[in-house]
């Protein structure tokens, strides 16, 4: 590591977060854990990890509160390897563990529109909607928020069609599949028409937005 390392900066265009205490790790001291990639990570890099942790015999209900989950996710968001989390003290540890399920929840961030973004209650007009955090840019067209009203129409024909995708990618042994966010993704895939890549190239940060809209249908109907 080199000497511009010792005081974590922001990288441009991310963010960092602050520590509570000097953190020195392989004779570097940080006052910052940098997120310079946050921006990077997509709804496809949560199921990478989601996955990942599936294979380890972890399956967190809730991912986003959950260390292993939000350790991977602060290894790809600041470039820094594994054990530079682990061996964290726990204050500074949760620190980090905070920041990240604050952005994964939204609760980091200002919506683009209107104050009503909750993505896990359904509206008056009965239509499920996914609405983004941001605008996501997608095959030249500029997407606020998708439609997810025809998940409920799913059938056990989908559902079998769903199994049968996760099988194959190794996911079979996911104990509850509506919180999966590859289920997920493959869900509104089906239930909208889109490839299932348009969900996967979201900012990671919709990874929570879609597996709420989904699963919701599949446990509240």
């Amino acid at each position: 590591m080199n000497e511009q390392e010792k005081n974590v900066m922001a990288a441009p265009g991310g963010a960092a977060i602050p520590l509570p205490r000097p953190y020195t790790f392989e004779g570097t001291v940080y006052t910052e854990v940098p997120l310079g990639n946050m921006d990077r990570l997509t709804v496809k890099s949560a199921c990478n990890i989601q996955r990942l942790l599936l294979k380890r015999g972890k399956q967190p209900i809730v991912p986003e509160i959950d260390l292993d989950y939000l350790i991977e996710v602060a290894v790809r968001a600041s470039g820094k390897p594994a054990e530079f989390f682990k061996w964290m003290r726990l204050p500074e540890l949760d620190a980090v563990k905070n920041h990240l399920t604050g952005l994964l929840f939204g609760d980091a961030g200002e919506s683009d529109g209107d104050e009503d973004t909750a993505n896990d209650e359904l509206p008056e007009d009965g239509r499920r909607v996914l609405r983004l955090a941001a605008p996501y840019e997608w095959d030249g067209e500029t997407v606020r928020e998708v439609d997810l009203s025809r998940v409920d129409e799913l059938t056990g024909i989908d559902a079998l069609a769903l199994k049968m995708q996760m099988d194959k990618m190794g996911l079979g042994n996911a104990v509850i599949p509506a919180l999966n966010y590859s289920y997920c993704c493959m869900a509104a895939a089906r239930a909208t028409g889109r490839p299932v890549e348009f969900f996967y190239g979201m900012p990671i940060v919709e990874a929570t937005n879609i597996k709420n809209v989904v699963s919701s249908a599949v446990f509240l109907t």
